[in-house]
């Protein structure tokens, strides 16, 4: 039965999967995965232009390290480069990204059961401090730790499903269809509806209420 033991509860730990994944690798992995994740999130939206020298400052990086990342979101299909003119975010097809949402909306939602009939205590408690702490966290402006945040109370909920294919490809869509987020996480009140639908969430859990929580997953996934 899954459950929350490898999930991070405290700052700074990691769980033991990304561990393994990031030894021996490369010098700009760091780098690649931030980039990675800001151009998912909305930091940097579609059909921006990224300037090597404004990320090295950003992300306090050097030149190499910069070009590295920014070759491998272009092999990803996260950026464009145009020659003689630089680097610029992607802009996905709209078809393709109300199909993905339609897609995760399904796959989420089918989680419901599952996780009620599944989740003791210790796990709720887990992540209602995770969905805490993410609400807490909007305040600040450390985007890192929001992702960290997100992601962990998100995978940590479906692991709990009881379906590990499912969660795994849930998981896959996830990191495929943020590309196509509608920039909610650019404002102040986007990452506080954010954070109060993790916490209605729980709320649902906490209640039993499946029709409930079920609602609350589709409207994320349609919102984000």
């Amino acid at each position: 039965m899954a459950n929350l033991k490898d999930i991070p509860t405290a700052e700074g730990s990691t769980p033991l999967r990304t561990r393994l994944l990031q030894e021996g690798e490369p010098a700009h992995a760091p780098l690649t995965r931030k980039l990675r994740r800001d151009i998912l999130y909305g930091r940097w939206v579609a059909g921006q232009w990224l300037k090597q020298v404004d990320l090295e400052r950003h992300y306090d990086a050097g030149r190499s390290q910069v070009r590295a990342g920014l070759a491998e979101m272009t092999r990803l299909g996260l950026i464009v480069h145009e020659m003689n003119r630089g680097y610029r975010v992607t802009s996905p097809d709209p078809v393709v990204v109300a199909e993905m949402r339609a897609t995760r909306s399904v796959l989420e939602a089918s989680t419901v059961e599952g996780i009620l009939a599944r989740i003791k205590a210790a796990d709720a408690a887990a992540l209602r401090g995770l969905a805490e702490r993410f609400a807490a966290a909007t305040e600040g402006d450390d985007f890192e730790l929001l992702y960290a945040l997100n992601q962990d109370f998100h995978m940590g909920m479906y692991a709990l499903c009881g379906n590990q294919f499912l969660a795994d490809l849930i998981a896959e869509l996830r990191a495929r269809s943020l590309a196509g987020g509608t920039g909610r996480w650019n404002s102040p009140s986007g990452l506080a509806a954010t954070a109060a639908e993790h916490l209605a969430m729980m709320d649902a859990i906490d209640a039993g209420d499946a029709a409930r929580l079920g609602a609350l997953i589709r409207q994320h996934v349609t919102a984000f």
